[in-house]
């Protein structure tokens, strides 16, 4: 976890407004202008009081709280001190969160649901609306209420969407705020300026702090806290004047206790001349790719957010497992089956089932039968047919996945995860290997009903990349031997991707391919791709690029051994270029 600063002293000199860099960039006059929305100020004639524990979970907040009855808690994890002093004070308060099971304390006053916040109601079934859920508990019309909302990422896209009505509906708004890293990409920028604007016509921020478990971050030479907890309070109620009050301040306190409080440096920076500031996030024309007029390059923010998420992505790995090649052999077999909690040795003397019935059935146990029965062939290769190669694939992807988390401490919450969503592990063998990329805590949503090929998850957060877990790029959806050509593929590949960037206004795609694709697949998946992009891009919506990674099953130096590879594609849309 990186460290933050030490807090700024309280004196009077640390709260005088600090003058921008005489030669201030673009970048740094836009990132200003958004930050300056962020800017506190003072409720005339109420004092703050600090809501929750005295660390992580507690929040600075106006002492107004008279005549609240209803609160709404949205991500909970396993602190609720928050919810326990509003409910102590006569609120109703209702929990959402699908990753906790139950609150890790009761209250009469607390009614937990295994709802998670999104941006859409159509994504999963545990994910809602926060406008949907006011409607379903019959608050629409409630206007005293209040919110805490701390989900891990996904506040950009759940905040984004709602119109300010809902917001009006709150007295006070405390929200965490996480990756704001990314004010350096000029469309999150744009994004961050726009919610936060709403936010500032109907309500004040009167206190700001960092959480230190996050660190600070310096973009385009700006320190500012990666992660910030903000606090609202509504412009109907209160006036505020300007206020000299340091941050952090007497009521703050670090989340993490081990590690310094973090400095809020960029409060005290002077808002940049308008004059030399264009429209947040302005983004020029991308250039078409030399040698290919059906394609352009991708543009430099969409470079730049993807080089972020896979650094996010590549941070969360735990570990590189010690060898990625696998020789596939019945002690193999038998350690992916003490893995999986299964003894498939009896298994060896059956037939095989019909091939492509038995990708209905249980993928690992399916597998295993079916390898056992081929080593009894001297002949034969882990790759000698299409049918044998997703074996496989589904074998070695369970044992990459294991190599790479077992150790990890997230492990165990992962397996409790699959499990209470009503599927085993290796009854998802097949999608182990992509989930090592990106399978952490909350950057990826496990489906409540099991998996099914050509399923996928959606990963919001506060990047500029929607990454999906996609089995049509797996070659087995669409088997060897049968008719196929590059319309029903596209065909395909749209009716699961076509809504992403249309439904939530995501402007790029990262997909994973979970099973390993033939190289000489990837052309008829990029050219599907590309078609769809000109599609959602005629008229700038949706999408307007896709970064397809596809998962190589390649030839070991034995007709029995395997390794794994990654194919990298960035496939741009002309249409979206001006």
């Amino acid at each position: 976890m990186a460290k933050g600063r030490n807090h700024p002293s309280r004196s009077a000199e640390h709260r005088q407004p600090i003058e921008a860099a005489t030669h201030t960039t673009e970048a740094q006059a836009s990132i200003l202008t958004t930050l300056q929305l962020l800017r506190p100020q003072a409720a005339v004639g109420l004092a703050k009081r600090r809501i929750g524990g005295s660390h992580d979970g507690g929040y600075v907040m106006l002492d107004d709280f008279d005549g609240v009855e209803v609160a709404y808690s949205l991500g909970i994890g396993p602190d609720v001190s928050w919810d326990l002093t509003l409910a102590e004070g006569g609120a109703f308060v209702y929990q959402y969160d699908h990753t906790v099971p139950e609150a890790p304390s009761a209250h009469p006053k607390f009614r937990h649901i295994r709802t998670g916040i999104s941006h859409s109601d159509t994504l999963s079934p545990d994910l809602r609306r926060l406008d949907t859920l006011i409607r379903s508990n019959g608050d629409e019309q409630r206007p005293d209420m209040v919110l805490k909302i701390d989900i891990e990422g996904h506040e950009w896209d759940a905040l984004d969407v709602l119109d300010p009505t809902v917001f009006m509906q709150f007295r006070q708004i405390v929200a965490e705020f996480h990756g704001l890293r990314l004010l350096r990409v000029p469309s999150f920028r744009e994004r961050a300026h726009r919610l936060f604007l709403k936010l500032h016509r109907t309500h004040q921020v009167v206190h700001v702090h960092g959480n230190n478990f996050a660190g600070v971050q310096r973009v385009d030479g700006i320190d500012i806290p990666d992660c910030l907890e903000l606090t609202y309070v509504s412009r109907d109620r209160h006036r505020f004047e300007p206020s000299d009050e340091a941050f952090p301040g007497a009521l703050d306190a670090p989340n993490d206790p081990s590690l310094p409080e973090l400095a809020l440096d960029f409060l005290r920076l002077d808002t940049p001349s308008p004059v030399s500031v264009r429209r947040p996030g302005a983004i020029a024309a991308a250039k078409p790719a030399p040698g290919d007029a059906h394609t352009v390059q991708m543009p430099d923010y969409l470079v730049a957010a993807a080089r972020q998420e896979m650094d996010r992505l590549t941070a969360q790995q735990p570990r590189t497992p010690p060898s990625n090649k696998y020789c596939v052999s019945a002690a193999l077999l038998d350690e992916a089956s003490a893995y999986a909690g299964q003894d498939t040795s009896a298994l060896a003397t059956e037939p095989p089932p019909d091939p492509w019935a038995g990708l209905k059935q249980d993928a690992l146990a399916w597998s295993v039968r079916h390898l056992r029965q081929r080593l009894r062939d001297p002949s034969w290769r882990c790759l000698e047919s299409p049918i044998t190669a997703y074996a496989v694939t589904v074998l070695t992807g369970f044992l990459h996945f294991h190599a790479t988390w077992r150790d990890h401490p997230s492990f165990a919450p992962m397996l409790a995860g699959v499990a209470a969503n009503g599927f085993s592990l290796h009854a998802m063998a097949g999608f182990a290997a992509a989930h090592c990329l990106a399978m952490q805590q909350n950057l990826i949503s496990i489906p409540a009903a099991p998996l099914t090929i050509g399923q996928f998850d959606i990963v919001t957060g506060p990047t500029e990349l929607v990454s999906v877990h996609t089995a049509i790029l797996n070659r087995f959806e669409l088997p060897y031997g049968k008719s196929w050509d590059a319309m029903s593929l596209r065909t395909a590949l749209a009716d699961r991707l076509i809504g992403v960037g249309t439904d939530t206004g995501r402007r790029s795609l990262l997909a994973l391919s979970p099973g390993a694709v033939p190289a000489d697949f990837d052309p008829h998946v990029i050219a599907a791709l590309r078609q769809i992009l000109q599609r959602q891009g005629a008229r700038h919506r949706g999408l307007i690029a896709v970064l397809p990674i596809m998962l190589r099953l390649l030839p070991g130096s034995t007709a029995h051994e395997v390794r794994f590879g990654y194919a990298f594609h960035s496939v741009g849309n002309p249409a979206s270029s001006g």
